[in-house]
């Protein structure tokens, strides 16, 4: 008995650490994002975005690196749910398109909106949904708490983040508008922000 509730202990630090770096990850990846989206918003027309992307791009491979290397070991033969080893397989997945997706970012003509789109459904979505369901997995009540408020928190500071793109895109384009469709994506994301941090204040 004594044994199973080392081990058990065990796999709820682990979760809780690698949980810190996946949400540093998202965060690097929501900085990124406002750095992608300037950049596509004023592709063919300035460099001023260059470097500033480059620097998130790096920061979001440290976070990532760190992600990869705290997963180590997280199976279901290790006693992991599986539920959660699936989560962190699509956390890993969203690292390894990484590449794929900066390559639309600088080689494509692909729009600021549809960016915004692919970074935060694609790439950030996988990272919080892993953080919001961590708690389940490790049966552990404390930290199923923890996980529920922090992903309400972690929701809305991506909706945050997408409306800050969109908003940062607009504003540094050559035209400096902003289309019908952004402002829509803009909205929605609005709305889903107020609901996420409205259900964060519940929880907490």
């Amino acid at each position: 008995s004594d044994v199973n509730q080392w081990e058990a202990t065990g796999r709820v630090q682990h979760l809780a650490q690698l949980n810190g770096d996946v949400v540093k990850y998202s965060q690097a990846l929501e900085d990124e994002l406002n750095a992608s989206a300037a950049f596509a918003a004023t592709r063919g027309t300035s460099n001023a975005f260059t470097d500033r992307l480059k620097t998130a791009q790096n920061a979001t491979d440290n976070a990532a690196n760190a992600v990869l290397n705290d997963s180590t070991g997280i199976t279901t033969g290790a006693g992991y749910q599986p539920g959660t080893v699936q989560d962190l397989n699509a956390v890993r997945a969203s690292v390894s398109d990484l590449a794929n997706v900066r390559t639309g970012v600088t080689k494509s003509q692909f729009p600021a909106s549809q960016i915004v789109r692919v970074y935060s459904g694609n790439l950030i979505t996988p990272a919080n949904t892993f953080s919001a369901a961590i708690g389940t997995g490790a049966n552990d009540a404390d930290l199923q708490g923890n996980v529920t408020t922090l992903g309400a928190l972690v929701r809305n500071e991506n909706q945050v983040a997408v409306q800050r793109a969109i908003l940062y895109a607009a504003l540094v384009s050559p035209q400096g508008t902003l289309r019908s469709e952004d402002l829509n994506t803009l909205q929605q994301a609005r709305e889903s922000a107020v609901a996420d941090l409205s259900s964060f204040k519940d929880s907490t």
